[in-house]
């Protein structure tokens, strides 16, 4: 494997989890156990990408559905 793709690959990874992590939280609130075990997995993966300074691809399917769910939710509080 070369280093371009283990870079792909951490950042597909990173991207998955994010994702997860954003629809946990969604579907179960910030405090429950199952979004805090999500934010734990996908924390591993950010920080070892911070440490080799490798940058999140913010264009991947998985982020920018992460986003829209962000959106999503700022948009309902906004609304309150």
């Amino acid at each position: 494997m070369t280093k371009k793709e283990m870079i792909k690959t951490l950042q597909q990874k990173e991207a998955e989890l994010f994702l997860e992590m954003k629809q946990y939280e969604h579907m179960f609130g910030q405090e429950s156990p199952q979004h805090k075990t999500k934010r734990s997995s996908w924390c591993v993966i950010y920080e070892l990408m911070n440490e080799f300074g490798i940058k999140p691809d913010a264009f991947l399917p998985e982020n920018m559905e992460a986003v829209g769910i962000v959106i999503e939710r700022v948009k309902g509080e906004a609304a309150d």
